[in-house]
């Protein structure tokens, strides 16, 4: 890979953002009552057999995440939910992480179906009045549930010799791999190896001018013969994925 001064940029800014970040964890206000509060919500929503009613304490739950913001650490509240999310994914791991094949898979989809329908949008809503620096509150759960939960079970094995997967393990896959850090890391890149295994089929991006793009695919063509033609040509893989702003983008490996 060539020079990249963006790159480098990118680097040293994340290099003050953790220098800020391990100053901020010597305020007080970090260990206050509020933060505590959302901490013991998040922490109730992973125990997945007893999950809250949270309808009655929501508007508390964002009027304490709104004097948190506008507070000394408004700016590290993204910092504090990815580390408190971290121990959060443990605890929901604990479902499946002594499992393997068909139990493993079943169970997997089932934690899945819960976090997807209810734990991801109940944090979106809790945390809908912070505004985070860089990735969504949306973009850091998905990613954790890739490198702190799917990729620390037997799923690579698991899904060997498997025709077909439960629909919410491929609808869980798909979704995962719509976000990534950026550059995206290992983790990303094993995800990725994942989908290419249990989704079918498996498009590629174009790298040539005369190539077909996958956005370009006309009603009367099917994407076989698109695949076909870019085979004949060289390309790389891709997923086709949505940002959280609902734009289409492409992510090559």
């Amino acid at each position: 890979a060539g020079h990249q001064p963006g790159n480098e940029k990118m680097v040293e800014a994340r290099a003050e953002d953790g220098r800020l970040w391990q100053e901020a964890k010597h305020l007080k206000d970090i260990k206050n009552a509020d933060w505590k509060s959302i901490q013991a919500v998040m922490t109730k929503l992973f125990q997945m057999k007893r999950y809250p009613d949270l309808s009655a304490e929501l508007s508390q739950l964002n009027e304490k995440l709104s004097n948190l913001a506008k507070s000394e650490v408004g700016q590290f509240i993204g910092e504090l939910y990815e580390e408190h999310l971290k121990k959060c994914m443990i605890i929901a791991r604990q479902e499946v992480v002594e499992e393997s094949g068909a139990v493993l898979l079943e169970k997997l989809s089932e934690i899945w179906t819960q976090f997807y329908t209810s734990i991801l949008p109940t944090l979106q809503v809790i945390f809908a009045p912070v505004q985070l620096r860089g990735q969504s509150i949306r973009s850091i759960t998905l990613i954790s549930f890739t490198d702190l939960l799917l990729l620390k079970t037997g799923f690579a094995d698991a899904i060997k010799g498997v025709k077909e997967v439960q629909p919410e393990l491929k609808q869980m896959l798909l979704v995962l791999q719509s976000t990534h850090r950026n550059p995206p890391t290992e983790h990303y890149h094993t995800l990725l190896s994942l989908v290419k295994q249990v989704v079918h089929p498996y498009m590629c991006l174009v790298t040539s001018s005369k190539q077909k793009q996958p956005q370009e695919l006309g009603r009367n063509e099917s994407s076989a013969t698109v695949q076909q033609e870019n085979e004949e040509s060289n390309s790389v893989p891709w997923s086709h994925s949505t940002n959280d702003s609902g734009l289409e983008v492409t992510t090559t490996t």
